[in-house]
């Protein structure tokens, strides 16, 4: 297929994209996909411009409720993304700087499959975007925490999962935001540790992976938080026997009555909470050698008597 033709094809598809039918949307978007991944490099910019152009064009078109259509939008850059800063670097540039303006401010979107797509672009363009805009995200992700203040726990939950993913990404060039990004991860930490424990390891993880000497003043206070929460269990019963004696002394219409509301084991989520703050205390081990003798001091009894 010659170049003119793929941008025709890659033309149509992008006008598919809003249509109406989903069927015809979820087509056009697997072939975006597979040309942008495929596409030969001597066809270079034009192409990936087109289908750039093509797939804002469509998410101004839809309906603001129609998220299917950003949706795959957002997959279809993310695909740009990687393709090009794998194998056509020199087009990066210009391609982030149009596409940020238009992705930032869906990491604020009401839709949460939204603002993890948004997440999974925004990484991309930090691994092999410019400090500038590595700051912008940043700002966007702090400015939007600090309007919600907690009030919505689902979009801080995203925010903090975007910080902990685009940390991963930016490697040691994240170290110059680590007193502001502690600050705010340990502040959510506090606030609600069932919410928020999850993400905030995960970015500690980051951090200790990627920065591991900037992150040093901070060590004891992610070490305190990983070994209080690789405990973690909000349903285990911490009274003593006395307790569980006199609750085992209820009559069968008590027990009927708490069986109604038994908590299912499958409803708990908390095992992924213990499960991060051990990965975290993992990387930690791991990446500071000189300090073996003071975690077997410090971390190694709990982890053994777990």
């Amino acid at each position: 297929v010659g170049q003119k033709s793929l941008q025709l094809i890659a033309q149509e598809l992008c006008e598919s994209l809003s249509g109406k039918e989903d069927r015809v949307r979820d087509v056009a978007a697997l072939g975006l996909k597979a040309i942008v991944r495929e596409v030969p490099s001597k066809f270079g910019r034009d192409l990936h411009d087109g289908v750039k152009n093509g797939c804002i064009k469509a998410m101004r078109v839809a309906s603001q409720s129609n998220f299917e259509v950003t949706s795959e939008c957002l997959e279809i850059f993310a695909a740009q993304l990687q393709t090009l800063s794998v194998r056509m670097e020199s087009f990066l540039a210009p391609m982030e700087q149009d596409l940020l303006p238009v992705i930032l401010p869906l990491l604020s979107s009401p839709n949460s499959g939204i603002r993890k797509r948004s997440i999974a672009c925004l990484s991309v363009l930090v691994y092999a975007g410019s400090d500038a805009n590595i700051k912008k995200i940043i700002d966007e992700i702090f400015a939007i925490l600090e309007r919600s203040k907690g009030s919505d726990v689902a979009l801080c939950r995203s925010m903090i999962q975007g910080i902990a993913v685009i940390s991963g990404q930016a490697g040691n060039r994240i170290a110059v935001y680590l007193q502001q990004v502690m600050n705010v991860l340990l502040y959510f930490l506090k606030a609600d540790a069932d919410e928020y424990a999850e993400f905030t390891l995960q970015a500690f993880e980051a951090f200790v992976r990627r920065c591991p000497r900037e992150i040093t003043p901070y060590l004891s206070t992610i070490i305190e938080n990983c070994l209080r929460l690789v405990c973690y269990d909000p349903n285990y019963n911490y009274g003593d026997d006395d307790d569980e004696e006199e609750d085992m002394d209820c009559d069968d219409a008590d027990e009927d009555d708490a069986d109604d509301d038994e908590y299912s084991d499958d409803e708990d989520v908390s095992w992924k909470i213990r499960r991060a703050a051990a990965k975290c205390l993992t990387a930690i081990v791991g990446s500071r050698p000189d300090m073996t003798e003071n975690f077997y001091k410090v971390i190694s009894p709990l982890l053994i008597s777990r």
